[in-house]
């Protein structure tokens, strides 16, 4: 074999180490690319998943919440409701209350107001009384007079008040209504009747 066959051989086989060794790199960067490829793909999934879980307990919450208000409200809401329903029924036995005050006549009615004008009165005021009582007070005078030195004399009709009367002195006026009278009572005694009313 020539000189020239050996290096045609020589730099033959030095070509087919190259192409081999290229070949074995471009097999293992095809790999390690894939490897690289398949990890990214993974963390990836794995990142989405976090970020899905996240979304999903922050949903969670945010509808927890949103349900948690709604109760609320709704709780504060009936019990709004069933205290105005409390205070309308109390509202309605203090009106019929008055309505069975104002129904009173002869001596009942008569007694009411001369004690209505001995609890109040001093002595010398005027009695300015409710057009539906005038006539009462007229005729039972003479037994309020009896309990004071300086005597009550009746008035004009008061237009302000549907029973009762007014108490008028110089320097102050007493309104000896018969809805004053049971404003008063109702403010001592509501907590009672509201418990007998809804125990």
């Amino acid at each position: 074999m020539n000189n020239k066959q050996n290096n045609e051989q020589n730099a033959q086989a030095l070509i087919d180490k190259i192409i081999e060794e290229a070949e074995l790199d471009a097999k293992n960067i095809t790999e390690q690319g894939e490897l690289d490829v398949k990890a990214i793909f993974e963390a990836t999934a794995s990142e989405i998943e976090s970020i899905n879980a996240d979304a999903d307990k922050k949903i969670n919450d945010i509808t927890n919440s949103i349900l948690e208000s709604y109760r609320t409200n709704a709780e504060l809401e009936a019990r709004k409701h069933s205290l105005l329903s409390r205070r309308s029924m109390l509202d309605k036995v203090f009106e019929k209350a008055l309505e069975r005050i104002e129904a009173l006549s002869g001596y009942e009615r008569g007694e009411l107001l001369v004690n209505l004008a001995k609890n109040n009165a001093s002595g010398g005021e005027v009695i300015r009384p409710s057009k539906a009582d005038k006539d009462a007070l007229t005729k039972v005078l003479p037994t309020i007079n009896k309990a004071f030195d300086k005597p009550l004399t009746i008035g004009e009709v008061y237009d302000g008040i549907s029973s009762g009367f007014i108490l008028e002195a110089e320097l102050y006026e007493i309104d000896c209504s018969f809805k004053s009278l049971l404003d008063d009572v109702r403010d001592d005694f509501e907590g009672e009747v509201a418990d007998i009313l809804f125990k």
